[in-house]
């Protein structure tokens, strides 16, 4: 997927400065984009991971200005409108958003998986300023996508040349939504599928909302 952390590295990746050949991590990190989070369980390469809210949100639009091909500015524009769509439960408009930004991805690197989509999906939202977590892990279950907002949670799971219909009937039989009900406020449970065939993209969604 295209997740854009966690990030590990060793001391002397870090260290590393040679002009034009130093890797990306360690520029990253020497510039103060990244910093040191923690020890690997073994000791021997570090876990890195942004400093804060702020630097995680710009460098996802970033990244997400690169992959549509556009300026910085645009790719923020997109990320504004779309995590309004999200605060107001404007799931077409969400689906709309998400598309017009797809669209823009050049089909030479589109990768004819669901993972592809998942983790471009996954820096969008980050871009927006989203809190979403990927792969979300409950006592039964593993979630595609959770994102949380002060009022109202979704559970999204993503299918790819499939169908919208068969997502959101696999989060309602393995009650994906359960690990969020304590928190006493509206679940929207999203299912979305990306149709990708040559000379066609579309993606279509199902959803549905509960208490």
């Amino acid at each position: 997927m295209l997740y854009l952390e966690p990030f590990e590295a060793t001391e002397n990746f870090l260290d590393s400065f040679n002009v034009g050949t130093t890797p990306l991590v360690s520029l990253l990190f020497q510039s103060g984009y990244l910093t040191i989070k923690r020890l690997s369980e073994g000791g021997s390469t570090y876990i890195l991971d942004y400093p804060n809210y702020e630097v995680r949100t710009a460098m996802a639009q970033y990244f997400l200005s690169i992959f549509i091909e556009t300026d910085v500015d645009q790719a923020q524009l997109f990320a504004s409108k779309l995590k309004d769509a999200f605060k107001i439960k404007n799931i077409t408009k969400i689906v709309t958003l998400i598309k017009e930004t797809f669209v823009q991805v050049p089909y030479s690197i589109h990768i004819l998986e669901e993972s592809f989509y998942h983790g471009l999906l996954h820096t969008l939202f980050i871009a927006a300023g989203l809190k979403v977590y990927s792969e979300y892990m409950t006592s039964h279950a593993r979630i595609d996508m959770v994102v949380v907002l002060s009022s109202v949670n979704y559970v999204i799971e993503l299918k790819f040349n499939q169908s919208a219909e068969k997502a959101l009937a696999q989060i309602e039989d393995r009650k994906y939504y359960e690990a969020l009900q304590y928190q006493n406020k509206p679940i929207i449970l999203l299912g979305l599928n990306f149709h990708r065939k040559p000379h066609e993209f579309e993606i279509t969604y199902a959803s549905k909302e509960i208490l």
